[in-house]
């Protein structure tokens, strides 16, 4: 918040306090832009942001890094229609987020062939696929729920980066939840110290935020087995939620009725893994 008070005070050029941080991420912005770091010699559009997930407070550096634009709230990507993008407050040693990205509940696809099949002119299943009921003058009423599929349920993933557990209030309901499991139960003091967390401390996160699935990452170079982290969060979870362990490279799937799926990296490609309820 102080690096954005100076911004809107003394604009882009601001002069930092001479005790800020190398780290603070106006500086790396500002190397960046140095760099060439900016649409007009990237060759595609690049926005760059600063912002305070508790405020909501964000500004933007546009025109190539020659103008401030401020916010009252996070832009989305012109590109998402269906999506949205958050960053949620979380808790660390330096200011750190979450990233929530979430979809929601959507009305099941529209079956076109039901409609053909029906004998349904053209204006009529325009109305149908409007939500609209279509009703002749026979009296006879075509139903516009009854040419629709199945809802689609709302879907969201979390990536917590560095943070203590149980900080995370996210702003949608959690399908995939990726949290930092740096240590095992025996450093637990060590993890409250550096407001980290551990595996079972990213599984009663989960559990507050009642995600379906729980996949843990960022551990300890001390970690001789990462069963031992999956072992404690189990503990913890039980057969709630559905857990596993992510190195870089893998991925996770979340299709559109809500399944999730986990794909390991290995030599040869990448493995399909269900995340099945433990």
């Amino acid at each position: 918040p102080a690096i954005l008070d100076i911004l809107e005070t003394d604009g882009i050029d601001a002069r930092l306090p001479e005790d800020t941080a190398s780290a603070e991420l106006l500086n790396q912005y500002r190397a960046w832009f140095g760099l060439g770091g900016t649409s007009s010699n990237l060759g595609y559009e690049v926005r760059w942001l600063l912002g305070d997930p508790k405020s909501n407070r964000w500004v933007e550096f546009c025109e190539d890094a020659s103008n401030l634009v401020w916010y009252d709230a996070m832009p989305q990507p012109e590109a998402f229609t269906s999506f949205r993008m958050d960053a949620i407050p979380t808790q660390h040693s330096v200011p750190s987020c979450a990233w929530q990205l979430s979809r929601k509940k959507r009305k099941g696809s529209f079956d076109r062939e039901k409609a053909t099949l029906a004998g349904l002119s053209q204006e009529e299943r325009k109305m149908l696929s409007e939500g609209v009921d279509v009703e002749r003058n026979t009296g006879k009423v075509f139903e516009a729920s009854q040419f629709r599929g199945p809802s689609r349920p709302a879907i969201s993933m979390v990536v917590s980066g560095d943070t203590a557990e149980q900080s995370i209030q996210p702003v949608a309901p959690v399908t995939v939840l990726i949290h930092e499991a740096t240590f095992l139960d025996n450093a637990s003091e060590k993890a409250d110290a550096h407001l980290h967390s551990t595996a079972s401390g990213a599984a009663r996160t989960a559990m507050k935020c009642n995600a379906q699935h729980l996949i843990l990452t960022h551990f300890s170079a001390r970690l001789r087995d990462v069963q031992e982290a999956l072992s404690e969060a189990k503990e913890v979870l039980g057969s709630s939620c559905g857990l596993e362990s992510a190195n870089d490279g893998d991925r996770v799937r979340i299709d559109e009725d809500g399944h999730a799926t986990f794909l390991k990296a290995s030599a040869s490609g990448w493995v399909q893994h269900n995340l099945s309820h433990h």
